[in-house]
């Protein structure tokens, strides 16, 4: 089965739980650009990334990013907070080396019977959302 996650859906997701303003966009089939956006001193500045699929398996999703040393930094500024403030969270999300980006769903709280039910096919990036191929357990 093909599961679509629109990314205005996503924006709306991390801003109501999050608090943060976010937009993706399809750079290529593989690749999304993700932006932050954070008010910061007296302007608004945005924070660009990309994120390229390298692999998906069951409960694991891999990418690699291209971003500057700044914004590394400010990723890992992130995770400690969210390791602060999201203490379940941050055993899902894993910063290694080669910049390259961990998502561990088995780890997610909300997504655990998801994992035990579910198997991951693929993953490809389209015009608005993410094309998500899973087969039943």
């Amino acid at each position: 089965m093909e599961v679509r996650l629109g990314f205005d859906e996503l924006e709306e997701y991390v801003e109501a739980h999050y608090g943060l303003r976010m937009t993706f966009g399809k750079v290529d089939r593989r690749t999304v650009g993700v932006c932050l956006i954070r008010r910061m001193l007296f302007k608004e500045r945005q924070f660009n990334v990309s994120l390229v699929l390298e692999s998906a398996s069951d409960t694991e999703i891999t990418f690699t990013y291209g971003a500057s040393a700044a914004l590394e930094l400010l990723m890992r500024i992130a995770l400690n907070y969210m390791a602060r403030h999201k203490p379940d969270m941050i055993e899902a999300v894993c910063i290694c080396p080669g910049q390259r980006l961990k998502l561990n769903l088995a780890k997610v709280p909300r997504a655990v019977a998801l994992v035990e039910s579910l198997a991951f096919e693929s993953i490809a990036v389209e015009e608005d959302c993410f094309l998500v191929g899973l087969s039943l357990r």
